[in-house]
């Protein structure tokens, strides 16, 4: 448990934060502004001179945020002292959270561009913060949507020709959410905001269950940070589906925190475990084939209900149910895997095989946790369970907000999702509810109930 004390309710008190933690790592927030309110907008020239941002810069924005940045944005700019340029990322086709696409944004840049300020949300903003890190220079992100958490994290989810990867990158300096604007975003981007959230119960305990199993590294401090509003925005999913101010507001905030929350580790675990892999998966298949995308917190949230599920068979077992005959007889070596790999992710296979790898286990390994596991069953299923909601819980709030609750909700058949839950799992060096269930030769026939009641 960490001892320090954290400052409760709006993310900007977080704002400073730098201290030796009881896990052994040090904790810093490095974003110097973060404000969220009713015309909030309307501050950021004295934010900007605040923070020494003085220079020639660029706003980016897309197609569908230019009217917001004429409305919103522009307005407030046009003053004296001020000098920017404006930047239209458009393309024919979708675009795509990648690595080449914030290479070709860059091509688009002025010359002089002492900061970068992006108006948008998801894709725009990792596109965004990828060029600004790469070209060394500050960023400002005016938030459009309460859709993701990565306006105040330190990393950005990107494909690599075509493997979705995650870089770590300079956090904003400033972020500016505006609830005026965010309120009226598109309704599915605000409900895609509250699945992204709500995966935080399933991805927070997958941490932990790896650190008990595997001793690998964690921190209670950001699941605390994510926690505080979770009660109100569960509460009130309703008032979010109406675009109520104060809800709006709270998911908001708690979006803030999330962000934070992965920059204080280092890493994104905190935020990201095995809902996000069925999502990352999900996604994956979907660029390979050319197919449009769907909302990534949308998705996550059905991928937390299907992980959650898991959680729950798996905790109503005994050490009885745990049989090594079983388990031995599905463990995967180096040539399973990589066959597993190459039949499931395609042109992708290599890049996933190294992720793949790095968290291959031998027999006599996974025996010497699985008998861990046994011997402290209670008590681990007990910690585990401290991060966790009911499925129900969780289903019922999304219901409210109008979210989707299914994979066919998304058009994904029994197999795609049948394959998510099973084959996800390979695409990252993190250990999860997946990887256990999988190794205990639980999964194969949960996956397939599951397949069947999620997209059949």
């Amino acid at each position: 448990m960490c001892s320090q004390p954290i400052p409760e309710g709006s993310p900007d008190k977080l704002i400073g934060l730098d201290f030796e933690c009881d896990c052994g790592k040090r904790h810093t927030i490095e974003v110097k502004h973060v404000s969220v309110g009713t015309g909030v907008i309307r501050n950021v020239p004295q934010v900007l001179r605040e923070l020494g941002l003085t220079g020639r810069f660029t706003v980016v924005f897309d197609k569908h945020i230019r009217p917001l940045a004429e409305r919103h944005l522009f307005p407030v700019l046009d003053r004296p002292g001020i000098r920017y340029d404006a930047v239209c990322y458009e393309k024919e086709d979708e675009v795509k959270a990648s690595v080449e696409s914030s290479d070709e944004l860059r091509t688009m840049l002025p010359k002089t561009v002492d900061f970068l300020m992006v108006m948008g949300s998801g894709t725009l903003n990792d596109i965004t913060k990828w060029a600004a890190t790469v070209m060394g220079v500050p960023y400002v992100v005016v938030c459009t949507a309460p859709s993701m958490n990565g306006y105040t994290s330190s990393i950005s989810a990107l494909s690599v020709a075509g493997f979705k990867t995650t870089q770590d990158i300079t956090p904003a300096a400033a972020v500016i959410a505006d609830i005026d604007i965010l309120k009226d975003a598109p309704i599915d981007m605000i409900r895609a905001g509250l699945g992204d959230l709500l995966s935080k119960n399933v991805c927070n305990a997958d941490w932990r269950l790896s650190h008990l199993l595997r001793d690998t590294y964690f921190c209670e401090l950001p699941q605390q940070m994510t926690r505080r509003q979770e009660k109100y925005y569960l509460a009130h999913a309703r008032e979010l589906g109406e675009r109520d101010p104060e809800a709006v507001r709270q998911l908001s905030e708690a979006i803030m925190n999330s962000g934070f929350s992965m920059a204080i580790v280092g890493e994104s675990s905190p935020s990201s475990g095995s809902e996000h892999l069925i999502s990352h998966y999900w996604e994956m298949q979907l660029e390979m084939a050319g197919k449009p995308l769907n909302l990534h917190g949308a998705q996550v949230g059905v991928g937390t209900l299907i992980a959650a599920e898991i959680y729950e068979r798996a905790r109503n077992m005994t050490p009885g149910d745990v049989d090594l005959d079983l388990a031995r007889r599905h463990h995967k070596t180096r040539e399973d895997l990589r066959a597993l790999v190459d039949r499931y992710y395609g042109e992708v296979a290599d890049k996933t095989f190294e992720e793949t790898e790095k968290k291959l286990m031998t027999w006599a390994q996974k025996r010497a946790m699985l008998e861990k596991l046994q011997s402290n069953w209670e008590e681990i299923w007990e910690d585990v369970g401290r991060f966790l909601r009911p499925r129900a819980e969780l289903e019922r709030s999304l219901k409210e907000v109008g979210g989707p609750t299914r994979a066919s909700d998304f058009g994904f058949t029994r197999q795609e999702t049948y394959d998510a839950i099973r084959f996800s799992r390979l695409m990252r060096n993190r250990y999860t509810i997946l990887d256990l269930t999988d190794q205990l030769g639980w999964l194969d026939r949960w996956a397939d109930e599951l397949a069947e009641e999620f997209a059949g």
